[in-house]
């Protein structure tokens, strides 16, 4: 009788390391301002919420005094607005300058509002700003928990609006997206255990599943 004989295939691929969208981001300037407090290199280990750096500018302060006349505008004009509601009820106010006072009141919230939304975009609590308290400068910080794979800046410089500042990326999901040979398709499945080299590290074997 003729034994049975196993034959071993090995399949050899090329493909590239890839992280899903959101385990990888980009840290931009919402302003334009200068670098300070900035510790970071390419390598280092971060926390989401962490701060990486801060910039200074006098829009930053500009806008929270903007913010202070608009609310203080906004109050203004809603007192007047219940002072008018009172004297129409008692048919000492006309309707037409209730409607305007109610006009002028809206427009002030509107205001008010909009500069709340550019205060917080700048990691600033609108409650937290007064007269005697503004901020000189303003944290940015990693939304995700990762690596730092980029630092484009460096203390003192200037920087513009969007420009790009530090990469972090979260490599907990990272994969490898392998080119196949249609003939080759037969010898894979999904859960099959495969070994990779990187091109720095071909020595290292590193194993991964087939998903």
């Amino acid at each position: 009788a003729i034994g049975a004989m196993e034959i071993n295939r090995t399949v050899r691929v090329n493909g590239r390391v890839e992280v899903p969208p959101g385990k990888s981001v980009t840290v931009t300037a919402p302003i334009g301002g200068s670098i300070s407090k900035l510790s970071l290199i390419t390598g280092m280990k971060v926390s989401k919420g962490q701060a990486l750096m801060s910039l200074h500018d006098q829009q930053i302060i500009q806008l929270q005094q903007d913010y202070l006349t608009a609310n203080s505008k906004y109050h203004f004009a809603e007192l007047e607005y219940k002072r008018q509601r009172e004297l129409n009820a008692s048919q000492a106010s006309s309707d037409k300058v209730l409607q305007q006072a109610q006009a002028e009141m809206n427009y002030q919230q509107i205001q008010m509002s909009s500069l709340a939304e550019k205060l917080k975009w700048l990691n600033l609590q609108p409650s937290s700003v007064s007269t005697g308290h503004m901020a000189q400068s303003v944290n940015l910080y990693s939304t995700i928990n990762g690596y730092v794979t980029a630092v484009k800046v460096s203390n003192g410089k200037y920087v513009a609006p969007g420009e790009v500042l530090v990469e972090v990326m979260d490599p907990s999901e990272m994969h490898l997206r392998l080119r196949v040979f249609e003939s080759d398709l037969p010898s894979l499945k999904v859960g099959q255990s495969i070994i990779a080299y990187s091109n720095t590290q071909p020595d290292r074997p590193i194993h991964c599943t087939i998903s």
